[in-house]
């Protein structure tokens, strides 16, 4: 992600030099300047891939979904930003796709079931392993270890609030693009307490090195 770190860097030099700055505070402006262009690449990356496959409203709730969740309990990382945003990309619009291609068939019965083993695995994974950090960013610190679990679940609780009330309002309406966006959120939920696991940073590492092959070879 060369092009993102140059244009960060672009843009916090600008500033730090019309501000009258100093190294230090350049140096903020430049992580931050990074991580919101990280963002808007990610963002524009799903939005991109959705609209091709057709599912770019599920892709997106399933992805604010995931990094909702993932602010706090963390996860398994790509070996870089660029390699996260397009394997973020291409996961949410898988799961969009298994969403429209599949899950139509199903019935509120299968949804509100699905959901409640897929919260329960979700709830014992992040109360057992979040937060899960990483070699560049380690949490060492108890306290601030114990902030971001308290969190995570607090975060789960909301996402968990917000599909009772969509099943509530399904159950009185009948609208079915509200079991729609149920699904959407149990499966980004589902698929972030999956990378928390082993098998989860495994899976994304092989990926990951995939992806930087594939690169390097071009």
């Amino acid at each position: 992600m060369f092009v993102i770190e140059k244009l960060s860097g672009i843009i916090s030099s600008k500033i730090a030099l019309n501000l009258k700055m100093d190294k230090d505070h350049e140096e903020i402006i430049a992580y931050g300047a990074f991580n919101l262009i990280q963002i808007l690449w990610s963002i524009f990356l799903v939005a991109t891939f959705g609209i091709v496959f057709g599912v770019l409203k599920e892709a997106l709730i399933i992805t604010f979904t995931i990094s909702l969740l993932r602010k706090y309990s963390g996860g398994a990382h790509a070996s870089s930003p660029g390699a996260c945003a397009v394997i973020g990309a291409i996961v949410s619009v898988a799961l969009a796709l298994i969403i429209q291609q599949v899950f139509y068939k199903f019935r509120s019965l299968e949804t509100i079931i699905l959901a409640i083993l897929s919260l329960m695995f979700s709830y014992y994974t992040v109360y057992r392993l979040a937060p899960v950090d990483s070699a560049a960013k380690p949490i060492r610190k108890l306290d601030k270890k114990q902030y971001l679990k308290k969190c995570s679940i607090i975060t789960l609780n909301i996402l968990v609030g917000l599909i009772m009330i969509l099943v509530f309002l399904h159950v009185k309406y009948g609208r079915s693009i509200l079991l729609n966006i149920i699904e959407c959120i149990y499966l980004g939920v589902l698929w972030q307490a999956f990378t928390l696991t082993a098998t989860g940073h495994k899976i994304l590492s092989k990926v990951s090195q995939v992806f930087e092959y594939i690169i390097r070879r071009e």
